[in-house]
C-alpha cells in the first residue's frame, strides 16, 4: 500500500482508476495482499497515466510538478532560452 500512496500523492494516475475503491477495498483484500511483489508492481505501473510524464517547458517551473532547479537550466540550455 505504500507503493500506492507514493503514486497517489506524486504521480499522474490514469483517469480509469478508481482511486477510493482501490484504496478502501481493493488493497484491503487478501488476494491482492497474497499477490507477490512483482505483480503488485505491475499493477501500480498500469494506473500510472504516461502521458503525463511529459511536462511541458513553459510549465516545468511550477511548483506542482516539483522538477529540480538543474533539470530546469539543463532544458533551457538545451532549448537555447535565455536565462
Amino acid at each position: 500500500m505504500q507503493y500506492f500512496e507514493t503514486m497517489y500523492n506524486k504521480y499522474f494516475l490514469h483517469y480509469n482508476v478508481r482511486i477510493k475503491q482501490f484504496k478502501e477495498e481493493i488493497s484491503q483484500e487478501e488476494n491482492f495482499k497474497k499477490l507477490a511483489l512483482e505483480r503488485q508492481k505491475e499493477i501500480f505501473t498500469k494506473m500510472l497515466d504516461l502521458n503525463q510524464l511529459y511536462v511541458n517547458l513553459s510549465e516545468m517551473e511550477d511548483s506542482r510538478y516539483k522538477i529540480d532547479a538543474k533539470d530546469v537550466a539543463l532544458n533551457k540550455d538545451f532549448y537555447q532560452l535565455k536565462k
